[in-house]
């Protein structure tokens, strides 16, 4: 992707910091592959796992999911009285 960046040919459409997550199943508690985050988060390059992003998504946007969550139950609520 740096490589890509570095390529452009326009310098006004030229993106100048690319940041990126590596998403993974589960990460190794072994000293090399701690070395290796370590050597790709010195890079913008972050990684992290699927709950990690979960976790991170829900707390930028807490107020989001809170009024998604009072909607959802009215509509569950309106839904539950029976039709005359």
């Amino acid at each position: 992707m740096r490589d890509l960046v570095a390529r452009k040919s326009d310098p006004d459409m030229a993106i100048t910091d690319v940041v990126g997550y590596l998403l993974i199943g589960g990460i190794v508690d072994k000293g090399t592959v701690q070395q290796k985050v370590k050597t790709l988060s010195q890079t913008r390059i972050f990684v992290r796992t699927y709950n990690d992003l979960l976790e991170m998504v829900k707390r930028s946007h807490r107020e989001f999911l809170q009024r998604y969550d009072e909607l959802r139950m009215a509509a569950d609520a309106d839904r539950s009285v029976p039709v005359k």
